[in-house]
């Protein structure tokens, strides 16, 4: 629905016992993360995405956060560099956020586990020969005695690359496309602050939606997978 579509324009805010849940999709990947501490906006809020990222970006010294339940807006007020003082205020967005629960899956029949770093240059290096619009790469997990993980990407035009190394996990062999700069996102919003750490990614088939956990239960992500041609 429309009301929907204005939706993933936002972030959305829930309370859940003492900490906010942080969510949001575009509709081809979703990113959940539970914040501790001060709950400084009623549940059930759609945020501004582009009050959200300027937020995120300056470079605050302090900063506080609150919402105007009269007004429906939302502010962050604080201090910059040079004792800058600063007040960033947005309005509330109205619209329905999409039930981001059915998207994030119960079971998987597969996981496999990689060094996010060494992951991250892979997909560095499929993005290079990859479409830019949709750098897609595709994955070849095989099971046959030894697990190996297959990364290619490319295109006629650019030529191809491909990385061949173990994977550490369990279940049956599966090929899936996955969008690279997607996948990229999801590593450096699931490993921040911790680094050298590894992840772990969930498959069902082919066609299922993709589960990627970091060392912070606190964060997930799921990423849509991209039909094959």
């Amino acid at each position: 629905t429309d009301d929907t579509r204005t939706g993933l324009n936002g972030v959305h805010v829930e309370i859940a016992g003492d900490s906010m849940r942080v969510v949001a999709t575009d509709g081809h990947r979703l990113h959940v993360e539970i914040l501790p501490g001060d709950l400084w906006i009623p549940s059930d809020r759609l945020l501004p995405r582009a009050w959200c990222l300027l937020v995120a970006r300056l470079p605050w010294e302090r900063v506080s956060l609150a919402c105007d339940e009269a007004s429906q807006t939302v502010w962050a007020r604080g201090e910059l560099p040079g004792g800058v003082r600063a007040s960033v205020g947005a309005r509330i967005q109205e619209g329905n956020f999409p039930d981001w629960p059915q998207v994030i899956p119960q079971t998987t029949l597969r996981e496999a586990r990689f060094d996010a770093a060494a992951l991250s240059a892979i997909l560095a290096d499929c993005r290079r020969v990859a479409c830019k619009d949709v750098p897609v790469v595709r994955l070849e997990l095989q099971n046959s005695g030894v697990n190996t993980a297959t990364w290619r990407a490319g295109t006629a035009d650019t030529g191809t690359v491909e990385h061949s190394a173990p994977w550490d996990g369990q279940g049956e062999s599966l090929l899936v496309g996955m969008n690279a700069r997607y996948l990229q996102d999801a590593l450096n919003a699931l490993t921040e602050g911790h680094a050298g750490a590894g992840v772990e990614i969930g498959f069902g088939d082919s066609l299922s939606p993709i589960l990627v956990c970091g060392p912070d239960p606190r964060r997930v992500s799921v990423v849509m997978p991209v039909r094959r041609e």
